[in-house]
């Protein structure tokens, strides 16, 4: 899933719990604002990564929620202000990688 629009994906909900892999890019502010994403057992791969931010930005993956309890593997990029009020449900998870890089990530 790529949303590369500002508010492309926003209020977006995803049921998939039953795949077993999920790559998901916000690429511009507010992509992903409010999103819902739920793939229990997925690998998955997400990356919130907008190199715009301002003040007055939010940031690409803004209030979003992933819930992969059981993952086996989680790899989670984050740069600047772009994970800013999301929530990560990897309560199982096997492996977790999380890359937060640059102002206030």
């Amino acid at each position: 899933i790529i949303c590369s629009g500002v508010e492309s994906c926003q209020y977006f909900k995803l049921y998939a719990d039953s795949i077993n892999h999920l790559t998901v890019q916000c690429t511009i502010d507010k992509a992903c604002y409010d999103a819902d994403i739920y793939a229990d057992i997925a690998v998955v791969e997400l990356s919130c990564d907008y190199a715009g931010n301002t003040a007055s930005t939010a940031g690409a993956c803004y209030k979003m929620s992933l819930v992969a309890r059981h993952s086996p593997h989680a790899d989670i990029f984050c740069t600047d202000v772009n994970c800013y009020d999301a929530i990560f449900y990897l309560s199982s998870a096997s492996s977790i990688n999380m890359v937060a890089e640059g102002q206030s990530a």
